[in-house]
């Protein structure tokens, strides 16, 4: 019999966990949901586990930054040996800070240790290591031991990699620059808009020639990475020869004027644009 992948989901709407029996037929948990009032006696993924004599996960996976999630998440570390602990989906760092600042009852290290406590060879067992990046986003770095690879795996031709790296990384360059301006003219907005509505010394603090000079800075800034990035989006459709200089320029000019956009906006928002209160803060 062919081996297969079976799915079973726990509960259902708030408080859905998925169990995962896979081919390999070892078991994995996505999202282990406990209210407050379940303790690991009455969580009814446990259970579901502990029945079918379960005592090792191939991983947990936690996708919610919630602390009903980290709750079950706890009570599933302490329950099983678990080889893996992933995270997915659309926690990010940032998430689990906030996680950690509003719940008084689960914090990272109620989480962290018992990952590091009932984790078997985490490190060794997995290839690509998580990482957080400047941003507050997730990167990672993939390792490869031991590979094997055959020739119809070749991309392209043999010794002619190169050309189609160069165009995967200058379609790449030219997104990440247009993310970059997105977020050079969200932070400038944000901006702006407070500069129209708080008040100081009786009057808008958009009146102040100072700040007014700063903002036109910052808007000049970012109008001209959008034209440079624009430009790097039409030279790639049209398979231009002098793409690649101009990804370049659109890609260093949106990483200046992007910076300089969520510098500025701080600052000009004051002391209440280093909290988590203002959106400027994030």
């Amino acid at each position: 019999m062919t081996p297969r992948l079976d799915v079973h989901v726990i509960g259902g709407g708030i408080g859905e966990s998925i169990v995962l029996h896979l081919p390999s037929r070892e078991w994995g948990v996505v999202d282990c949901y406990a209210s407050s009032v379940t303790d690991a006696s009455t969580n009814p993924t446990i259970a579901f586990l502990q029945e079918r004599g379960v005592r090792h996960l191939e991983f947990v996976c936690l996708t919610h930054p919630h602390e009903d999630h980290f709750r079950g998440l706890k009570q599933l570390l302490d329950a099983f040996g678990v080889r893996a602990f992933w995270r997915f989906g659309a926690m990010t760092p940032h998430d689990l800070r906030l996680l950690a600042k509003r719940s008084h009852e689960l914090n990272m290290v109620s989480v962290v240790e018992p990952i590091r406590r009932h984790c078997i060879d985490a490190e060794k067992a997995q290839c690509v290591h998580f990482r957080m990046i400047s941003d507050s986003s997730s990167g990672a770095r993939m390792t490869f031991d031991g590979v094997e690879v055959d020739a119809d795996a070749v991309v392209g031709e043999v010794g002619g990699g190169q050309a189609v790296l160069d165009r995967a990384l200058r379609g790449g360059r030219t997104g990440a620059a247009a993310e970059l301006v997105g977020i050079g003219s969200a932070s400038m907005d944000m901006t702006v808009d407070d500069l129209k509505q708080r008040k100081q010394f009786g009057k808008l603090i958009g009146e102040f020639q100072a700040l007014q000079f700063r903002a036109a800075h910052l808007y000049s800034e970012l109008e001209i990475a959008r034209a440079a990035t624009l430009k790097a989006q039409q030279l790639l459709d049209e398979g231009g020869e002098d793409a690649e200089p101009m990804v370049s320029v659109a890609k260093a000019k949106a990483g200046r004027a992007s910076l300089l956009a969520v510098q500025e906006g701080v600052q000009m928002h004051g002391g209440i644009g280093m909290t988590d209160e203002y959106d400027i803060g994030l």
